[in-house]
């Protein structure tokens, strides 16, 4: 997956694309400037993925300034796990072995390794280097690993392994499976003909379930146990004989898997182990992150709703322009006593007038018309200014002009602090006006844009707020 990250200066905005999201039908845009806490970017939480591309440019107004800003884009698929193929399987003489990627494997797939050695009790698969060991068994092991196109399958080697000690390796990939195991059940096995297995409680819907089993002595065939779609397996006489299979079962619901069973043909009795494992559907199939130092370079004025709107401006700090907060109380006289009884609320949120002052006509008519919408307004300001910021109301607003430069005037905005919208509120950067302006007919807007998208692109101009 690749993420880019450009700043707009015109609208003061971070604008996020990505691609190679594979098999997501959707992905999240989170932002954060620690790697630790991650904010999900306004208009980020669901954005529609078509051929591995997110179909709209996530836009941030809200970053925050003159520091990195870390974006992660996490791509999410809604359809069931899949099971693609299994690999070819490998086997040895207390010796590393390796099976082979499965046959129509794709970026973001989950492969996982399935690997035993013969001498119970003191012989251990190592985990191989960038994977996840999701089963330690004894002598029997499940790995995992997503699939990057880059990496080549390793060779799984042991540790305690003995002569004659056989070693046994398969290979599986699932798409959209995740990681770690959601439920996990082991049974060891008295010596025996078929190997039993036990129940395991699935969490929840949309998990595989997936059977592992060894026995210690070679066989014809395995059967596969009701309900269960079969892998592959690997039987091995180059030591003193061991074998394994695998098979899975996809489930919508949480169910119990019931105890069962594998039937083997050929070989004789012996000790064994089985594996059932449960792995949750991914969250996310891909996440990759991009970085980014944004700069504001003075304080902004911005309309989440209309952010076309979207300007810098020039503030005046006045002395006599303090902060307050309301008191949310009440004083009560009580019959026979002295001291009255005081009800109280936590204080209201901050209060401030803020000055702005604009050097042309067409500066001040874009703020008069900016401030016409009546919506909130999301004061942004540079790291270490003095002007507070945030989501505000405005009321009452005031205009006056400069008795010997009349194409200079002031406003004084009074602002009260206020919650942010919802993640999910998100403007337009233009509107149907702003395209009509541009394009006289159908056929040149088609000449000029060549998708949809293109047209969101346009950028609207401030008087088309105007309603007559």
């Amino acid at each position: 997956m690749a993420v880019t990250l450009t700043y707009d200066p015109v609208l003061s905005r971070v604008e996020i694309t990505a691609n190679g999201l594979n098999a997501a039908d959707t992905a999240t845009v989170d932002r954060s400037t620690d790697g630790i806490q991650w904010t999900t970017v306004r208009g980020g939480s669901s954005v529609p993925v078509a051929a591995g591309v997110m179909s709209a440019t996530v836009s941030d107004y809200e970053f925050v300034d003159g520091v990195p800003n870390t974006y992660r884009v996490r791509g999410a698929a809604s359809a069931a796990i899949a099971f693609v193929a299994a690999g070819s399987s490998a086997s040895g003489n207390n010796t590393s072995v390796t099976a082979t990627l499965p046959a129509g494997t794709i970026v973001d797939d989950l492969v996982l390794i399935h690997a035993s050695i013969r001498n119970s009790g003191t012989g251990v698969p190592n985990t191989p280097a960038g994977w996840t060991l999701l089963v330690l068994f004894g002598n029997e092991a499940i790995f995992g690993r997503a699939y990057d196109g880059v990496w080549t399958m390793p060779a799984v080697t042991f540790t305690g392994g003995v002569t004659n000690a056989d070693t046994l390796a398969e290979s599986a990939t699932f798409r959209r499976a995740g990681m770690p195991a959601a439920a996990v059940a082991t049974q060891l096995n008295a010596s025996a003909q078929n190997i039993a297995f036990p129940a395991l409680q699935l969490p929840a819907g949309g998990c595989v379930a997936v059977l592992a089993a060894w026995k210690q002595d070679d066989w014809i065939t395995s059967g596969s146990p009701a309900g269960y779609g079969f892998m592959n397996q690997v039987t091995s006489t180059a030591g003193d004989d061991a074998s394994q299979a695998w098979w899975y079962q996809l489930h919508s619901t949480a169910v119990t898997i019931p105890t069962g069973s594998v039937t083997v043909s050929g070989g004789a009795s012996a000790i064994s182990r089985a594996i059932v494992m449960a792995l949750p559907h991914a969250d996310y199939v891909n996440s990759e992150t991009a970085q980014i130092t944004p700069v504001l370079g003075a304080v902004w004025l911005k309309d989440i709703s209309r952010p076309f709107l979207n300007r810098a401006v020039t503030v005046v700090m006045a002395e006599d322009n303090p902060v307050t907060r309301n008191a949310r109380d009440g004083v009560f006289d009580i019959v026979g006593r002295s001291f009255p009884v005081v009800v109280t609320d936590v204080r209201g949120s901050r209060q401030w007038a803020l000055q702005l002052r604009t050097a042309t006509v067409d500066e001040a008519d874009a703020i008069d018309l900016m401030l016409s919408t009546g919506d909130p307004m999301f004061v942004h300001v540079p790291a270490g200014c003095q002007v507070l910021g945030g989501y505000v109301r405005i009321g009452n607003t005031g205009q006056t002009w400069h008795a010997l430069r009349p194409e200079q005037s002031a406003f004084t905005l009074p602002l009260q602090e206020t919650a942010a919208p919802g993640p999910d509120v998100v403007g337009s950067t233009s509107t149907w006006t702003t395209v009509l302006a541009a394009y006289a007919t159908w056929s040149a807007l088609i000449a000029g844009k060549a998708t949809w998208a293109d047209v969101l692109n346009l950028v609207g101009d401030p008087s088309e707020v105007i309603v007559p």
